[in-house]
C-alpha cells in the first residue's frame, strides 16, 4: 500500500466514523466497532508518517501542510471540521482506541452544542486525549469562511457578541454582515426570537457607538427582507418592521434603487413585499428620494436602465397598492417617464396591502 493509499483510506473511515457517531451513542456497539475500522486505517497512516496532520480549509483538507485532490470524502469531512471551528488536528500514534473514541464522538456533536460549550477545546482537554491536538479557529478567521459554511452558526455568533457587548466581535460580524445576511430568510427572524432579540441587540449597539455600519447593515438587512421571494404571510411583519424603523428616507432608496438594479429578478412580488414595509406617507417620501436618487446617476445609459426598471414595475397589473404613488411622484420629477395604462388594480390586494401598511 503507497502513502497515497492510505491516506485516501483514512479519509473514508473518518468520514464513517463521524456518521455514526452522528447516529449512536460512544458506547454503543456499531460507534465502537467504528473506531476499531478507524484505528486500523490511521495505523496504516503511521507507517509512512507520525505524527498526522490535517489542515481545514471551509472547502478541501491539506495532510501534511499537502491539499488533497478533490473529492467528496474530502469536501464533506472539511464542511464538518470547519462548522465546528476546528483549524488543524494533529494525530500521534500513541493515540488510543479511547482517545480516538472521545475525540470523534466530541468532534461528531453539532456546531451550536460545541459553540455554545466554548469550542471544541473545552471537549478535548489534555487530560482526555493526550495524543491528539485540536487548533481551533479564531472569530475573525471563521467569518473569513463561505457563506453557506457560516450560515449555521451565525446565529450563535451574534448571541455570543451581543451577550459579551464585545466591541470587535460586533465590529466582525458588522464588516461581514452583507455577505452572512443574505442566507437568510423572513422566517429565519420571525420564527426563531433569539435571532430577533440579538439582532436588535446589535443594530442598537451599532446606532450608538459605529452609525456608519449601523446604516450599512440596515440597508443590507432591507436588501435582503425585500428579496425574500418565498415568503407570503404579510400578517407576520410587524417584527420586520421593527429593525427598519431607525432606516432615513434616503437609505431606504438608495438600497432599492441598488436592488433594482442588481437583482434582474426582482418582481412585483418583491416590490407587494416592499410596499408593507412602510406606511402610505412614509412612501411618498421614499418615492421623491428615489427621483432624486435615478436623477443624480452619473451615466445616461444606466440613468435609462433604471428608469425602465422603474417604470415596468410600477406600470405592472399586479403591481401593489403603493404603485400610484409611486406613480405620480415619479412622473413629477423624471423627465421623460412615463407610465402606461395598463395598470390595473387587484381590489382584494388593494385591501390587504391597505390594511396591513396601517
Amino acid at each position: 500500500m503507497t502513502k497515497e493509499e492510505a491516506l485516501t483510506d483514512f479519509l473514508q473511515a473518518l468520514k464513517t466514523v463521524l456518521n455514526i457517531a452522528a447516529l449512536y451513542s460512544k458506547d454503543h456497539p456499531y460507534f465502537l466497532k467504528a473506531i476499531e475500522d478507524f484505528r486500523k486505517k490511521l495505523d496504516s497512516v503511521f507507517q509512512f508518517l507520525d505524527p498526522l496532520r490535517m489542515d481545514v480549509t471551509p472547502s478541501s483538507v491539506l495532510l501534511q501542510e499537502k491539499e488533497l485532490p478533490a473529492s467528496a470524502n474530502s469536501r464533506e469531512i472539511a464542511r464538518i471540521l470547519h462548522r465546528r471551528k476546528i483549524k488543524n488536528i494533529e494525530i500521534r500514534k500513541d493515540a488510543n482506541n479511547k482517545e480516538l473514541a472521545h475525540f470523534i464522538y466530541s468532534i461528531s456533536l453539532r456546531p451550536r452544542e460545541i459553540l455554545s460549550a466554548g469550542g471544541i477545546s473545552r471537549f478535548v482537554s489534555k487530560e482526555q486525549v493526550k495524543n491528539i491536538s485540536v487548533e481551533e479557529l479564531d472569530y475573525s478567521e471563521l467569518l473569513k469562511g463561505s457563506r453557506e459554511e457560516i450560515a449555521d452558526i451565525w446565529s450563535y455568533l451574534l448571541e455570543e457578541a451581543v451577550g459579551e457587548v464585545d466591541g470587535r466581535k460586533i465590529n466582525d460580524l458588522a464588516d461581514s454582515f452583507s455577505r452572512i445576511i443574505s442566507q437568510f430568510k423572513i422566517n429565519d427572524f420571525i420564527s426563531d426570537e433569539g435571532v430577533s432579540r440579538n439582532l436588535a441587540k446589535f443594530f442598537e449597539y451599532l446606532k450608538v457607538h459605529e452609525k456608519s455600519k449601523f446604516q450599512k447593515c440596515s440597508q443590507d438587512f432591507f436588501r435582503t427582507i425585500i428579496s425574500d421571494k418565498g415568503f407570503s404571510d404579510y400578517q407576520k411583519l410587524d417584527k420586520i418592521k421593527l429593525f427598519l424603523g431607525e432606516l432615513k428616507d434616503d437609505d431606504i432608496a438608495a438600497a432599492l434603487l441598488e436592488q433594482l438594479s442588481k437583482d434582474k429578478d426582482f418582481d412585483t412580488h418583491n416590490l407587494n413585499l416592499f410596499s408593507l414595509l412602510f406606511s402610505g406617507q412614509r412612501h411618498k417620501k421614499i418615492a421623491s428620494c428615489l427621483g432624486e436618487k435615478i436623477e443624480q446617476i452619473e451615466y445616461l445609459r444606466d440613468k435609462a436602465a433604471a428608469k425602465d426598471k422603474v417604470q415596468e414595475l410600477f406600470s405592472s397589473a399586479d403591481a401593489s397598492s403603493i404603485s400610484e404613488i409611486y406613480q405620480n411622484t415619479l412622473t413629477h420629477l423624471l423627465g421623460g417617464i412615463s407610465f402606461k395604462d395598463k395598470y390595473d388594480f387587484d381590489q382584494d390586494l388593494i385591501v390587504k396591502n391597505y390594511e396591513l401598511t396601517l
